[in-house]
Parts: structure tokens; C-alpha cells; sequence
């Protein structure tokens, strides 16, 4: 593999900040916080940002992916239950050669109607290569405080 791509839908729960000043960068970088917390912990804070300077690790809004081919990469789509159908097509049709493009999300914790990565499961399950996992309640590893809430809120 030549490149990871980050990427995920900027959609805010609730009440959105309003304009964001600055740079494209600088504006995609609150939705990116997650990864950077993640990726920080696995590769060391210097790795990390050594990899993003290099662009062996791009991070790339959602609505700047089209027209674009991903061959040799790996592409995380987080929180993509907030995708909608289209941008999920459009995220799909992008797969190239040796390209694995991994998709998180809980489509219980969709901000949207109709959320595309539930679309997707239900039209691409069966497809050769398409692998779909999903996670049980006792997957949920974030906290026991954690899980206890979601479990309420499914009563």
C-alpha cells in the first residue's frame, strides 16, 4: 500500500459552529480529532505527523474525493453513517486496484435520514469480497458507562 486516506461525512450533531475560518485544513480539522487521537497512540505522536507531512497518511474531506481513483491505499471512512446513499456510491465507485476501504459506524448514531452506510449493508452484502462486521453489545469497549448508555437509550 502506497497511502492511507482519512475521510469522513462533516456533518455536526445538533447545532453546527457556523462558518469556520481559515485554511481547508484548518476547517477539516475538528472532524479529524478522532483519528488524530488514535493514530497518535498507535504510531507515536513524531511518526504520526512525520507521515502526514510526507502524505503517506492524507486526511481528505468526503465531498473532495470525487473523480478520484484509489489504487495501492487503504481508505478509513469513520462515522460513516452519516454518509448519505450518494456519497457512499461515490465513495465505492472510487475502488481501484489493491484498494481496501474500510467503513466505521453505528447506524443508531446517524444525524441523518436515511443513512447510506445502512443502504450500502443492506444492497452489498452477499458481494464477493465485501466483508460486513458488525458489533454485538458486548463489543462495546469504550467504557462500562458507556455501554450502560447506549443500552438505556435503546429502552
Amino acid at each position: 500500500m502506497d497511502k492511507v486516506y482519512l475521510t469522513r461525512p462533516n456533518v455536526e450533531t445538533g447545532r453546527g459552529l457556523g462558518f469556520l475560518p481559515g485554511t481547508l485544513e484548518e476547517k477539516y480539522a475538528p472532524y479529524l480529532l478522532p483519528f488524530d487521537s488514535i493514530f497518535t497512540k498507535a504510531l507515536g505522536k513524531g511518526f504520526y505527523e512525520y507521515c502526514l507531512k510526507n502524505k503517506d497518511i492524507e486526511p481528505v474531506p468526503l465531498g473532495f474525493l470525487r473523480g478520484s481513483t484509489f489504487d495501492n491505499c487503504i481508505v478509513l471512512v469513520d462515522e460513516a453513517q452519516n454518509c448519505t446513499r450518494e456519497e457512499m456510491k461515490m465513495l465505492l465507485s472510487r475502488i481501484g486496484k489493491n484498494c481496501k476501504m474500510i467503513f466505521s459506524g453505528d447506524t443508531e448514531q446517524a444525524d441523518i435520514p436515511d443513512s447510506g452506510l445502512e443502504d450500502a449493508v443492506n444492497r452489498l452484502e452477499g458481494i464477493p469480497g465485501i466483508e460486513i462486521v458488525e458489533f454485538l453489545d458486548e463489543d462495546i469497549v469504550r467504557s462500562k458507562m458507556c455501554k450502560a448508555i447506549i443500552m438505556a437509550y435503546r429502552n
